[in-house]
């Protein structure tokens, strides 16, 4: 079995709740956030892309799935 990269595992997550958007949330989150692109997201940076993905998402989507969000992706700490 292939090993999803970090990077696709957190596109699947957001895909479910933010569709077509999720790629451009994403990249600028790790590009403001992060300084990096997301390809390179590390372990490391789950807790920070967690945050900052839970601020941005919260007014689109309403603070209870921006909460599932923020606990799927902490969840790829221990993966």
């Amino acid at each position: 079995m292939v090993k999803m990269s970090l990077c696709n595992e957190i596109i699947r997550i957001l895909t479910d709740d933010l569709g077509p958007a999720t790629q451009v949330l994403l990249a600028r989150q790790c590009r403001s956030r992060l300084k990096k692109d997301p390809a390179d997201i590390t372990q490391g940076d789950l807790d920070e892309l967690a945050s900052a993905l839970h601020e941005t998402t919260a007014p689109l989507v309403g603070a209870d799935t921006a909460d599932k969000i923020r606990m799927r992706i902490m969840k790829l700490r221990g993966a």
